[in-house]
């Protein structure tokens, strides 16, 4: 019998003027294909009912909980929320008085991009010094709080060691900037509830956290009342009402109007069993809610009260009118048999009969109430003539939410209207509750798409960088690409890098949901580590963008220039402004699940388990040879019209059952960060250059090492900055250890490499970009800060002076005597106190002076070369020294010491190592004694972000023919 992991699926939707949630516990097990099945059979879905200060906890309208939040000005923190909030605001004489408190009730409507909220946006962000999407998180850290304490209880305690995943609903037709934003505000909201219930145990990250639409989840359950859908329902009540008004191939419009947002949606009816719908459309947004009509109710009523009629507050008399009315207009359009008028006591108000006022007492007309209704309905009906229009195949209209559910004027006007004559009108019977219930089937069943066909309104695809060189196709696409606004070069020992959109997915590609399983794969992809590497990982970033992706240009693969107008999410084509959104994901060798033949989950695969590769294939004497661990795998794309996710499908040999897929981390973006930022190319990639430029000695390499260590090399340059073109290159190819790029090059080049700013190249030197500062870590009793440029820990300012105007290197750059000398710097400081200077331990390890910033003499080719030779000479002597100490030391160093020395001429060349460069990612056998050429058409491309964070990292590559 398989092996079952428990999951707990936490449902929220977060409606404007109330919330719901609901939970359940399903059972994960693999099948013997590998695939992820969920078994929801005897796990009843519980909602949550015993909010904080509500009544009675049997009562189904406290399933909904109410958003309103009160935050103390003075301390800026929360008060109340929920239950305890609205009756705080309906006390007459609360305490603390309202002067005090600052009330949002309605917060999820600050995070809208409309203008309408931008005043009381700013108003937060004056009284509570928080920005909306702070005031948003501030009351869903409760509501997930108690909902995990309340499964907790429910459970008696045993969700402990479960994984957890949490839905969010929310409008779909608001922007990917929200959608990023309010998972954000979830997953920070569900690790403080874990942390603070003692939770420790559960299995939870962002990547965990799925944003659903509020419009789809409503309409999937009106379809299975409506259907009576044979799969087992998370119905509260069963309705027998509208059950044959929709065929099999019959379209309709589903309109969701809550309390403050409204959405409208195209489907089409696939099958009834399973239940499937085809998307037509993209989901719209409706100026059309509950919130709209409270605001005209109180535009009709604020004239109507004088200070003549009341000598109290006025502004607090029409605000809690207001909030009666919230409740009231749920009767709007009722039968009314007693009365005409809807009597409101209210103390102290002076009669005035031709007002309806009397003493104590305000009598407003039904017809009032109704007439609140009106400016939203017929931009309502407008809309939906609209879309008949553009849709002339629909066959009904569904309402959904709070409002269109529940409203009877709604439900008498839209009977009235001439709507009704075209098309069939049906009504939610749940109202609200349908939402929740339809974001919790969501995630109980992995295998059945609701979803069946729709079309993405954005492209999606992967930031990769492309070698470029003269000739390369790479160069051959964008031929001037800074004219065009691109990003600066990276550069690398090896070349000139540059960075580019892979688009996996293009915006308006019919993407079908067949099964769940294979959905948007992405092609075979893989990474490689140095055979000694610990930590077994990579990391990417998914590029989401509004463009058009071109036309396929290189081996069946659409590429797009990444610029700074990208970069900076300020992005326009022909005239219109396009949204660009970066989102970091990554993948490690403890998340794979192996699985034995009977499909039973065994534990994680190790390192012996990846495929073992030497790099080149064939020995060659006098070449350095690499032992490589490498990985396959597929990448596969799961996309919603709300958010994007990928899975990784990793493949190893030998493997004793079949492969299985994990959902990729996601990076978290903070509330004060740019969602489109995210890492910056030149920071992202850092890791990358610097690993890739000289990497650290393996332990099994240790004669190499030392060779390495006796051989001086001058600072390479960049493809194009040798004038013979790329006929005479001895050496184009990919960098995979210490030993940097080599190949000969004139004595006057090393001027141009070591001096960016007069480079003869395509490229120019990347400026100075903001990086995410963190705190180092402490410093030893010796002086030592430590700060691992991979993993980008901290940024160390070294101490040392230097000249005006210099370019100071931190920590994760490396000091420019480890650059010249073509070694890695290991950007660990040793600070001095008597000097006030710091040291790398390279430098140390020699006794060099270690120079942070480019030195005045590094303009100088001949005072360079004079200072490698010394460096040479200096490290020759202490090897001497070392060899009358001890035999063996001896024995292996003079094995390695048998390089040339250096010339200091300008006319002489340098004899220098090279290594093999890739083809399709892989190595390539190495032709020839002294080096090679770049072989013609093959096109390598190194992707971004990292490679996990060891010192090996092998690039992705693709062999095209021209």
């Amino acid at each position: 019998m398989a092996q079952t992991e428990k999951t707990i699926v936490v449902a929220i939707d977060l409606g404007t003027g109330s919330q719901t949630a609901t939970h359940a516990i399903v059972e994960d097990s693999f099948s013997l294909d590998g695939t992820l099945r969920r078994d929801k059979r005897n796990r009843v879905a519980r909602e949550v009912r015993d909010w904080p200060g509500s009544n009675n906890g049997n009562a189904t309208g406290n399933v909904c909980v109410p958003s309103i939040q009160v935050h103390l000005k003075n301390t800026r923190q929360l008060l109340f929320w929920g239950f305890e909030a609205q009756e705080y605001l309906n006390e007459p004489y609360p305490d603390p008085p309202l002067e005090e408190v600052y009330v949002i009730e309605h917060p999820k409507l600050l995070l809208a991009d409309s203008e309408k909220y931008q005043a009381e946006r700013e108003e937060v962000r004056a009284v509570l010094g928080k920005s909306a999407a702070e005031a948003f998180e501030d009351g869903l850290k409760p509501v997930v709080k108690h909902v995990m304490d309340s499964a907790n209880r429910d459970y008696f305690g045993g969700i402990n060691s479960c994984k957890v995943e949490l839905i969010l609903a929310f409008p779909s037709g608001w922007s990917d900037r929200i959608h990023t934003i309010v998972a954000g505000c979830g997953a920070r909201a569900m690790r403080e509830a874990i942390s603070s219930l003692g939770l420790q145990n559960m299995v939870f990250g962002i990547e965990n956290v799925y944003t659903v639409s509020e419009t789809l989840c409503g309409a999937k359950e009106w379809l299975k009342d409506t259907v009576r859908e044979a799969t087992v329902s998370l119905d509260l009540v069963s309705d027998p009402k509208n059950l044959d008004q929709l065929n099999e191939g019959d379209c309709f419009l589903a309109t969701d109007i809550g309390a403050g947002t409204g959405c409208v949606t195209p489907f089409k009816l696939v099958s009834k069993d399973p239940l499937r719908i085809d998307q037509l459309g993209r989901t719209q947004s409706l100026e059309v809610s509950g919130e709209a009509v409270q605001a005209e109710f109180k535009r009709l009523i604020t004239p109507t009260i004088t200070a003549a009629d009341f000598p109290g507050d006025i502004p607090r008399l029409i605000y809690h009118i207001c909030r009666k009315f919230n409740e009231k207009k749920k009767d709007c359009g009722l039968t009314r048999h007693h009365s005409s008028t809807w009597n409101l006591q209210i103390p102290h108000l002076r009669p005035n009969p031709s007002k309806n006022f009397y003493a104590d007492c305000m009598k407003i007309a039904y017809q009032t109430l109704d007439a609140s209704f009106d400016p939203s309905l017929n931009i309502l009906e407008a809309k939906l003539l609209e879309l008949l229009e553009q849709f002339p195949e629909m066959k009904a209209i569904v309402f959904l939410g709070q409002l269109g559910g529940s409203s009877q004027y709604l439900r008498n006007r839209m009977s009235r209207s001439q709507i009704s004559q075209r098309v069939k009108i049906r009504h939610s019977q749940s109202g609200k509750l349908n939402v929740v219930k339809g974001a919790l089937s969501e995630r109980m069943s992995l295998g059945e798409k609701f979803v069946r066909k729709y079309k993405p309104r954005k492209s999606y695809g992967t930031i990769v960088l492309l070698h470029y060189y003269t000739g390369s196709p790479a160069e051959s696409m964008f031929p001037n690409p800074q004219e065009q606004g691109a990003v600066p070069f990276e550069r690398h020992v090896d070349g000139d890098w540059l960075t580019v959109i892979e688009w996996a997915i293009p915006r308006d590609k019919t993407f079908e949901n067949s099964n769940g399983n294979n959905v948007g794969q992405d092609g075979r992809r893989h990474h490689t580590w140095k055979y000694r590497e610990q930590d077994i990982s990579f990391e990417d970033i998914i590029i989401v963008s509004e463009e058009v992706p071109p036309v396929p240009q290189y081996d069946g693969k659409s590429y797009t220039l990444w610029t700074e107008a990208h970069e900076q999410n300020q992005l326009v084509v022909d005239g219109q402004r396009m949204d660009v959104q970066q989102i970091p994901f990554s993948w490690d060798l403890t998340m794979s699940q192996q699985l034995n033949a009977n499909g039973q989950h065994i534990g994680s695969y190790s390192q012996d388990d990846l495929l073992t590769i030497h790099w080149p294939e064939k020995f060659v004497k006098g070449k350095r040879r690499w032992k490589l661990r490498m990985l396959e795998y597929d990448l596969i794309w799961d996309i919603t019209e709300m958010q994007v996710k990928v899975y990784i499908r990793a493949l190893f040999p030998n493997a004793n059952g079949p492969p299985t897929t994990q959902l990729a981390k996601e990076r978290e973006i903070g509330l004060d960060e740019k969602v489109y930022t995210g890492e910056s190319r030149s920071t992202a990639l850092q890791r990358d250059i610097v690993i890739s430029g000289a990497l650290d000695e393996s332990p099994d390499d240790e004669e190499f090492a030392a060779q390495n260590d006796n051989e001086i090399q001058l600072p390479g340059v960049s493809d194009d900055a040798n004038v013979q073109g790329d006929q005479n290159r001895e050496v184009q190819q990919h960098q995979l250890g210490t030993q940097g790029l080599l190949f000969e090059a004139p004595a006057n080049s090393i001027h141009q490499q070591v001096n960016h700013s007069s480079d003869s190249t395509l490229t120019k030197e990347a400026p100075d970009l903001p990086r995410p500062i963190r705190k180092p870590e402490k410093s030893s009793s010796s002086g030592r800060l430590r700060s691992d440029g991979r993993r980008r820990e901290g940024i160390l300012n070294p101490t040392h002076t230097h000249e005006p105007n210099a370019q100071v290197l931190t920590a994760t750059t490396g000091c420019y005597t480890c650059k010249a000398r073509k070694k890695k710097c290991d950007c660990i400081l040793t600070f001095d106190e008597a000097t006030a200077t710091s040291s790398c331990q390279e430098c140390l390890r020699w006794n060099f002076e270690c120079h942070m910033t480019d030195p005045p003499w590094a303009k100088n080719p001949s005072q360079l070369s004079e200072n490698l030779l010394e460096w040479k000479q200096q490290i020759s002597r202490k090897r001497k020294s070392a060899e009358s100490d001890s035999p063996r030391t001896s024995s292996r160093d003079h094995s390695m010491t048998m390089v040339a020395p250096l010339e200091s001429s300008s006319n002489q060349t340098l004899n220098m190592h090279s290594r093999t460069p890739t083809m399709g990612g892989l190595p390539m056998p190495m032709s020839g004694e002294t080096g090679f050429s770049r072989p013609r058409g093959v096109f390598t491309a190194r992707r971004g972000g990292k490679e996990g964070s060891g010192p090996a990292k092998h690039v992705f590559g693709y062999s095209m023919e021209r």
